[in-house]
């Protein structure tokens, strides 16, 4: 689709630079430029879907809860880690005093 928008553009703009009649001198502008600013949104659009991800990679909301979830939990756990060594630290400290 993008290529005959180019082809249409590109028409338009030979019929624009040949013709002597001013009525066709604007329409064939403006198919000219209509199908210029086509080409460049089709263009942007397919740059835009190849780098996009796919739907199916997508988050969806019990996924995100239970990743907050999964990551809360070691949270949890790394806090009592270290709390746990704070203590034996604290202990052995007072041990060898």
């Amino acid at each position: 689709m993008r290529w005959i928008l180019l082809l249409l553009a590109v028409a338009g703009f030979v019929v624009v630079f040949t013709t002597k009649s001013p009525g066709v001198l604007g329409i064939a502008l403006a198919v000219a430029v209509f199908c210029s600013f086509g080409f460049v949104l089709s263009l942007a659009a397919a740059r835009i879907s190849a780098n996009a991800q796919p739907e199916s990679m997508l988050i969806v909301d019990p996924d995100v809860a239970s990743l907050r979830a999964r990551t809360q939990k070691l949270r949890q756990i790394q806090s009592n880690v270290r709390a746990n060594a704070d203590a034996r630290s604290e202990q052995k400290l007072d041990s060898e005093s």
